[in-house]
């Protein structure tokens, strides 16, 4: 039998110069699209400062705008839709042409509907654990009698 190894290792030589070459060109084309990504944002910014609409190069929220509600209110207490509008918007939720105040509106309606805020006094609250789960929002208050 013959000893391969010499053939191996010219082998293994050849895969790993080839894996470099890939692993160069990669990294240079991955610099020259950062570049361009970063020119192109650059130019959004600069044409949304030109029409006064918000920078559509801005990043995306890290969570879901009705996750985003319900963390704003157990961090800092019961909010107003109004506040709670403002408040996503500040954090880049509405995208530009967007009816924040008619978006807000379906997401806290929804929240109140699956019992994850209540209504008191226009402010959204958290439910309190003695009506968590049995107080739904304003369909609560006119629920039918039982038939027992």
């Amino acid at each position: 039998m013959r000893d391969i190894s010499i053939d191996l290792r010219e082998r293994l030589e050849a895969a790993e110069k080839a894996k470099s070459d890939i692993d160069a060109e990669y990294r240079q084309r991955v610099a020259s699209l950062e570049t361009e990504i970063t020119a192109i944002r650059s130019l959004l910014d600069i044409e949304a400062k030109r029409s006064g609409r918000r920078s559509i190069a801005a990043p995306a929220p890290a969570m879901p705008i009705k996750e985003f509600m319900i963390a704003t209110i157990t961090e800092s207490g019961p909010k107003t839709k109004t506040e709670l509008r403002d408040i996503a918007d500040r954090a880049g939720y509405f995208a530009a042409g967007e009816n924040p105040g008619r978006t807000t509106h379906g997401h806290t309606l929804s929240l109140v509907r699956q019992g994850r805020l209540t209504v008191k006094d226009d402010k959204y609250h958290l439910p309190s654990p003695d009506t968590a789960g049995h107080e739904k929002g304003p369909e609560a208050a006119t629920s039918e009698p039982s038939l027992v």
